[in-house]
């Protein structure tokens, strides 16, 4: 999966969600591809901030210039470009020092009855493939 949205997390109040992606699902040998397609976020679940990291002076941040990086837990009902529905959790082990090692890094995602995912625990100083949460200011 890649893709990226917004939401807003306002406690008590409806929540806006924009965002979205693709997909793509292999057979078991890794490299067969099962089928691929879009998906668009279509509900906000919950958020959830983890404890705030010092990140490195070394991180730039070329996403977003007034945003605080952020470790978290975000989920998101989301609708597949197939008409499958699903769940899609976030989870942000932002890099520095200060944030849980409980927090994993990377998701999981529900297709109807199928769940996928992509969670490990990060390495330091090892850049690759991130979740990455960012707080407006």
């Amino acid at each position: 999966m890649t893709g990226s949205g917004t939401f807003r997390s306002n406690s008590g109040n409806p929540q806006n969600v924009t965002g979205g992606g693709t997909w793509e699902t292999f057979a078991e040998d890794g490299v067969t591809v099962t089928g691929r397609g879009t998906y668009a976020v279509s509900s906000f679940v919950s958020f959830n901030l983890a404890a705030a990291p010092n990140p490195p002076a070394s991180l730039i941040d070329n996403i977003c210039s007034d945003c605080v990086l952020h470790s978290g837990l975000a989920v998101l009902g989301i609708a597949y470009s197939d008409g499958s529905q699903g769940v899609l959790f976030i989870s942000c082990n932002a890099p520095g020092e200060g944030t849980p090692a409980s927090v994993f890094e990377g998701i999981t995602v529900s297709k109807d009855y199928i769940d996928y995912w992509d969670r490990h625990n990060p390495v330091p100083g090892v850049d690759g493939n991130r979740t990455a949460i960012h707080i407006l200011q």
